[in-house]
């Protein structure tokens, strides 16, 4: 019974803004700010940080992946310092609970999952060696 209790305290009591907090969703962490937006308005920020873009010399493949990465419409993408951030914002018309905010946080990181994934994901480099080669000489 304690866990109803908790769960009805959570669905009630309203955060105090600004607020922040972190989670983890696919090994990616995400960073969530609800602030206050008008006399009874929240909005909810979601930055996630996919990682540095690096150097055309060090890794041409996966500077190109990530720069294509910006081209994506469903999600805001900038370059910050040299990093790849997403940027994704969502306005309620009310203060939602604890839960409500980190719901609403979750179902933000989910509607950006499949940018989240292509960001973190390395390209693989296409071989034109058969398979054959490749096995002989990787042995």
């Amino acid at each position: 019974m304690p866990t109803k209790k908790l769960d009805a305290a959570l669905d009630q009591v309203a955060p105090a803004l600004p607020s922040r907090f972190r989670f983890n969703l696919a090994g990616v962490a995400f960073f969530a700010l609800a602030e206050a937006d008008g006399e009874n308005g929240c909005c909810v920020s979601l930055d996630i940080d996919l990682g540095r873009i690096p150097f055309s010399a060090e890794a041409p493949e996966l500077r190109r992946h990530k720069l294509a990465l910006l081209g994506l419409p469903d999600a805001h993408f900038e370059a910050k310092n040299g990093r790849l951030i997403v940027h994704e914002e969502y306005r309620l018309a009310h203060v939602p609970s604890k839960r409500g905010l980190v719901a609403t946080a979750l179902s933000l990181a989910l509607k950006l999952r499949p940018e989240v994934v292509l960001g973190t994901s390395n390209p693989r480099p296409i071989s034109r060696r058969p398979a054959s080669q490749r096995q002989a000489w990787a042995a």
